[in-house]
């Protein structure tokens, strides 16, 4: 509870100001800080940080930085984009609805070389990826193409932090990279070589704030290899949340970012005791997997519950069953991506465009049925009763009695 309160009171002192009524506000100017982020109503997010908002008696404030969110039926716009957003009404604290148009492109030659960057791959993807859009969503985190049902379905079915780019797809993107160049090079290259290729990610997916999580967390993780040390994954965790902090103080009061670790924390302390548990009951891989879910989901639920109001308990199966399937969706993608441009491997492309169809169309499937599942709703009784249960069970796994052999801390 008192997390959650916490968690609130950041979001509060992020709160958009400006010096005259907000009746009077008639237009903002900013850059985006992040890509336009397609939505399952089919309007975008755009997040700005604001340099100048004008009044409706034409007085012009300079601002800090502060950064708003804006939703709008604009058009797909890139990270460092200049964009003048009319017709503002305030929806919650820094976050509005309105109208966002494009000012113009951004000449600074970091964000040319990532728009280059970006094109090649998109080009490259719509050779061979999936006609849905889910290739391209998934490997670069652009809802662009994909049906508002489909992202719909994607949140109804508690699966939509798998369309949001975070630690599970550099995971896996990690580990592709990491099998292909171990054999030929060894740990040490194949590490080093891996984090290149992560903060490479990181650079044309646009800085997400569970991107750079994982970045970071994977940067650490790989020089305790590297030094043979092997501390407590907390202790690394807690290390990664401090660098991160320091790198982008902002993030903290941004929702993917608390999501993105808690989830992790969630993971970190709870796994352990819960894949004991159902270890009584299913074999180690699936136990495994299912204790990682219901841990990411016991600490986030909260937040879902204090935020939306609703939380999908589907979502802990759901996600165990078709993150397999997206794995290796992915790893078909990043295969594509790999190969040459050359009219002799027009087959293989084919057969890639094939197969990544027939991926697609499983997991949109699987996703559909997981969103026929209700969610639960939450008014303050419930949210409360929530709370109370979310402590009884930390409380359970963290102060052990010697008795219960099942409870037992595993260390």
């Amino acid at each position: 509870m008192f997390l959650i309160v916490f968690i609130h009171n950041l979001n509060k002192q992020d709160e958009f100001f400006i010096p005259f009524p907000e009746k009077d506000l008639y237009e903002l100017r900013g850059e985006l800080n992040a890509d336009s982020v397609k939505i399952s109503t089919g309007k975008y997010i755009y997040s700005i940080a604001v340099k100048s908002a004008v009044s409706r008696k034409n007085i012009t404030v300079f601002t800090p930085d502060k950064k708003i969110k804006i939703i709008s039926r604009g058009e797909n716009l890139d990270w460092g984009d200049s964009v003048r957003a009319e017709l503002l009404e305030k929806i919650r604290p820094s976050m509005y609805t309105g109208s966002v148009g494009l000012q113009k492109k951004s000449e600074k030659f970091f964000y040319r070389a990532r728009r280059a960057v970006k094109k090649r791959i998109d080009r490259k993807i719509d050779i061979t990826g999936s006609e849905n859009g889910l290739t391209l969503a998934l490997l670069t985190g652009s809802r662009i193409d994909l049906m508002r049902d489909d992202v719909n379905k994607f949140r109804k079915s508690g699966c939509s932090h798998l369309l949001a780019l975070s630690g599970m797809h550099l995971g896996i993107i990690s580990f592709f990279f990491y099998c292909l160049i171990k054999p030929a090079a060894g740990v040490r290259t194949a590490l080093v070589s891996v984090n290149i290729i992560n903060v490479f990610y990181l650079f044309v997916s646009g800085f997400s704030p569970s991107l750079l999580r994982a970045c970071i967390l994977s940067a650490v993780l790989s020089y305790t290899r590297l030094s043979c040390k092997k501390p407590p994954l907390s202790r690394s965790l807690f290390l990664t949340f401090l660098i991160n902090v320091l790198i982008t103080p902002g993030f903290i009061s941004d929702l993917s970012f608390q999501y993105s670790y808690l989830a992790l924390a969630g993971i970190v302390l709870y796994a352990k005791p819960f894949y004991r548990i159902l270890l009584r009951w299913i074999p180690p891989v699936p136990a495994a997997a299912f204790s990682c879910s219901l841990s990411a989901q016991l600490f986030t639920a909260p937040l879902s519950a204090y935020t939306f109001g609703e939380i999908f308990p589907s979502g802990i199966i759901a996600s165990v069953l078709i993150t397999p399937v997206i794995t290796l969706f992915m790893w078909t993608g990043l295969i594509s991506l790999l190969l040459p441009a050359a009219d002799i491997l027009s087959p293989v492309y084919a057969c890639l465009k094939y197969l990544n169809n027939i991926i697609s169309v499983l997991i949109i499937k699987a996703v559909s049925f997981f969103s026929t599942f209700p969610p639960l709703s939450f008014n303050q009784v419930s949210f409360i009763l929530l709370i109370i249960f979310n402590l009884s069970v930390m409380i359970v796994f963290t102060v052990p009695d010697p008795k219960l052999k099942m409870f037992k801390r595993y260390r």
